[in-house]
């Protein structure tokens, strides 16, 4: 028993697995400093605001857009078709005649008509689309396609180019407006500048409804001229976006 206690005594003892000593580091190193997590949770911006600023301008729309449509009711379809053909095809080469008139056509259908839940007979219509800038020349044709036509809406709007050179203009002010917001509000928060995280653009605007007219066809004689006043449209910009806000005044975009 001696002999064997001896041998036990004199036995050497194998150092630690290797592998575990990375383990054994991070353990030591948690115990040491508990609060690394935190810590590093706590890091990246923490004082963000969200802005908004618009600009607006109210512009006299420049260009009237009308819808006219032609119809035909009755038990032959292929003759309401042929009827309804020969009216718009007259009105379209009427218009593209007239310099500066744009015109299209739009919403051809045939559709059956039910009395007590039987066919009794069929609809035919199509619509055209016109738009032009002179509203002399317009009003007149719109006089003389009302002999065969209905006229079914008309609308002001702003054309393509005077809407984009009013919006690059609204843009420019809007970004002014959301930059000194931005400055602003930092002074008051107690910082020096700010810092732009993301922003978007939103191009908008609000126009007068579209006119309706609900007009039965009239005879060459007693069709007059529509009365046609140039109508106002609001265009806006907003720019929505997200700063940081900070002690460096030369974050601040310029």
């Amino acid at each position: 028993m001696k002999e064997l206690s001896d041998h036990r005594a004199h036995t050497t003892r194998r150092p630690p697995d290797a592998r575990a000593l990375p383990c054994l580091l991070v353990l030591g190193m948690l115990c040491l400093n508990p609060s690394a997590p935190a810590r590093a949770g706590e890091e990246g911006p923490m004082d963000r605001l969200q802005l908004t600023a618009s600009a607006s301008r109210e512009v006299i729309a420049d260009r009237l857009r009308v819808r006219l449509h032609a119809q035909a009711e009755g038990r032959d379809p292929g003759r309401l078709a042929d009827q309804v053909n020969r009216r718009i095809r007259k009105a379209v080469e009427k218009a593209q005649r007239v310099p500066g008139v744009q015109v299209e056509t739009e919403g051809y259908a045939t559709s059956p008509i039910y009395r007590d839940q039987r066919l009794a007979g069929w609809r035919v219509r199509q619509s055209i689309r016109l738009r032009g800038p002179d509203l002399g020349t317009l009003s007149r044709l719109l006089g003389d396609l009302q002999k065969e036509l209905v006229l079914d809406q008309m609308a002001w709007e702003v054309s393509p180019p005077r809407r984009d050179e009013v919006l690059a203009g609204l843009r420019r002010e809007a970004v002014a407006r959301f930059r000194d917001k931005a400055r602003a509000l930092a002074s008051a928060f107690g910082y020096r500048g700010y810092r732009l995280v993301q922003a978007s653009v939103n191009d908008g605007g609000t126009s007068p409804g579209p006119v309706p007219y609900r007009m039965m066809a009239m005879k060459a004689e007693s069709v007059q001229p529509p009365a046609l006043a140039p109508a106002g449209q609001t265009i806006s910009v907003t720019i929505s976006g997200t700063v940081e806000l900070n002690d460096t005044p030369g974050a601040n975009p310029q």
